[in-house]
């Protein structure tokens, strides 16, 4: 959420945001494989196949370069049984450009009251439930709207799998208690930060 941590190029008018991977991205028979210095996927629920074309348009619309016929360099695409990310669509050499996002698309905590002691995580996920609850009037619904309802951390597990972790390990339980107390202080954050919204 720190735009000052993302590489951002343009004059002052159109600015971007631009996605380079240290390695190559190759396509491997039908699964797209990446190989980059960080693995982490975004996985967005998919109820409906046509939410994939309306994101794409939505993408395309907003100038994010680099998404299906729009640069077509990486593709939403659906990644099992109720849930989609995007895959590359082509080879790309290292350091090569595979998307590229305008600033005004970006959905940022920038715009929320200061609160003291709350992380970037948390001011961001405010922000994302506050663009949900404006539900299509958002200028982000296409993409908020495939967010997955539900995400679950270890604190949120229910009691009777809390149990089964605590008798595995002891290790574990103090790691639950962490947690739980995080989530804690989280929520009660949350709660001043929605008054003043």
């Amino acid at each position: 959420t720190n735009l000052n941590k993302l590489p951002i190029y343009g004059n002052g008018t159109s600015q971007l945001c631009q996605v380079n991977f240290a390695r190559k991205c190759s396509i491997a028979s039908t699964r797209a494989r990446l190989h980059r210095k960080h693995q982490r996927v975004y996985v967005y629920k998919a109820d409906q196949p046509e939410d994939l074309a309306t994101l794409e348009a939505w993408a395309a619309a907003h100038g994010i370069w680099g998404v299906s016929g729009n640069g077509n360099r990486v593709r939403v695409a659906q990644l099992g049984p109720g849930h989609r990310g995007l895959v590359c669509a082509q080879g790309v050499k290292a350091g090569g450009v595979m998307l590229r996002v305008p600033v005004s698309a970006l959905i940022t905590d920038g715009q929320l009251p200061d609160v003291g002691g709350l992380g970037p995580d948390v001011r961001m996920a405010v922000r994302l439930l506050r663009e949900q609850k404006r539900g299509r009037a958002s200028p982000w619904w296409p993409y908020v709207g495939t967010l997955p309802p539900d995400v679950h951390c270890l604190a949120t597990l229910a009691k009777d799998t809390q149990q089964h972790v605590e008798l595995e390990s002891p290790l574990m339980s103090h790691e639950l208690a962490t947690h739980r107390q995080w989530v804690r202080q989280v929520y009660a954050s949350v709660r001043e930060l929605s008054e003043e919204v």
